[in-house]
């Protein structure tokens, strides 16, 4: 039980590191700052992309729940990006 508790807070302490960098994209991606689609993309793939990368070995181990935190970061950056 204490392996998926450490788990929670390793997907807790990423999605935290995440939302942090996507505070930056959902700055720039703003109409007055006029970055395009393509850079916003490639700023939330070397931003936030880059954790997730990183934690990609552990993933068959984490819980579903874990999983849908981490996918509602992706979903969060792709609505910024578009």
């Amino acid at each position: 039980k204490n392996f998926i508790l450490n788990f929670n807070i390793l997907v807790d302490e990423i999605k935290e590191r995440c939302n942090k960098r996507l505070n930056i994209i959902k700055i720039l991606s703003n109409k007055k700052w006029g970055l395009n689609q393509n850079t916003l993309g490639n700023l939330y793939k070397s931003l936030v992309g880059s954790i997730l990368d990183f934690s990609f070995p552990c993933l068959n181990s984490f819980s579903e729940n874990n999983i849908k935190k981490l996918q509602a970061i992706q979903n969060t950056a792709v609505r910024s990006i578009l």
